[in-house]
């Protein structure tokens, strides 16, 4: 059941800045939440679980001073939560803690009870579907449904099956030169040309019916190794349709273009932190399960 939370007007504008800021970027999107603007109000929405998350996050992000982190919790009201109660609600509420068991049983019941409740719609199990990797319990009509969009666990993001992604049809292709990457100069270089074709954008894609254009791209590796291992995986990547996707560029803001997915690549001979290459290549394989078994 998803919920919605107002980020109150009682902001300084250093942080209503800050929450202009996370709008226009991307850094809620792995928190499985949203940041609205209507008129002059932030309204963040999403799963109950993630909400809270968000909440801690976008308090790092903008709180300025451990003063006003001690002012930080008024600034958010659970309209879902308000649409809900009201005062027989409190008077409930009221009378249930003079009831409360000691706290170890209030513990107790409380984590058995969350086991009992989906993930996903936040309702009571029915026809409870375990994960046999991770354990994490679903009602199986809703863990079917979310395998259809991506083969993870919702919660902890285990791989189930092998992950397919939605780039476009193209080839990849290789060959070695003399010359040396800065940072690896006792080797020769990688070079990786993907040539993406143009095509119609699909269901998977923003807008799907209309057209994209064709694209190429270069990358580059040091030749040793550690850059063999690493082409072999990004091989894998590419055949499992994860190197590119269609949406907007983060380079030219054009949309409806083929961009890079979440792989990072070195696509420049010079500059930029070439001895955390391998790194920065390396660091998304286990997310999209393209390592060997």
């Amino acid at each position: 059941m998803l919920r919605e939370k107002l980020i109150s007007l009682k902001l300084s504008e250093g942080q209503k800045e800050r929450l202009n800021m996370l709008l226009d970027g991307k850094l809620l999107e792995d928190l499985h939440v949203k940041l609205t603007k209507k008129e002059d109000k932030f309204i963040l929405s999403g799963l109950p679980k993630y909400i809270y998350a968000a909440e801690k996050h976008i308090m790092n992000l903008i709180t300025e001073d451990s003063t006003q982190t001690k002012n930080w919790t008024p600034l958010f009201s659970d309209l879902s939560y308000q649409e809900a109660t009201g005062p027989s609600a409190k008077k409930d509420n009221s009378k249930q803690k003079n009831d409360l068991p000691s706290k170890e049983q209030s513990k107790a019941k409380t984590e058995e009870e969350d086991k009992d409740v989906c993930p996903i719609c936040m309702e009571r199990i029915n026809n409870k579907e375990i994960l046999r990797k991770c354990n994490h319990a679903f009602c199986k009509s809703c863990i079917d449904q979310a395998m259809t969009y991506k083969q993870t666990c919702p919660v902890c993001n285990t791989v189930y099956g092998l992950m397919k992604g939605d780039q476009p049809e193209g080839t990849m292709s290789t060959r070695t030169v003399s010359s040396s990457l800065p940072g690896y100069p006792k080797c020769g270089t990688i070079e990786i040309t993907y040539s993406m074709y143009g095509g119609i954008q699909t269901s998977n894609h923003p807008n799907p019916g209309k057209p994209y254009c064709a694209t190429s791209r270069r990358a580059y590796l040091p030749d040793n190794k550690e850059g063999r291992e690493i082409l072999q995986l990004l091989r894998r990547a590419f055949n499992q349709k994860l190197i590119f996707t269609v949406g907007q560029s983060c380079t030219t803001g054009a949309k409806g273009v083929i961009t890079w997915n979440d792989i990072h690549h070195k696509t420049s001979t010079a500059g930029g932190p070439t001895n955390e290459v391998a790194e920065s290549v390396m660091q998304p394989r286990d997310e999209h399960s393209t390592t060997q078994a």
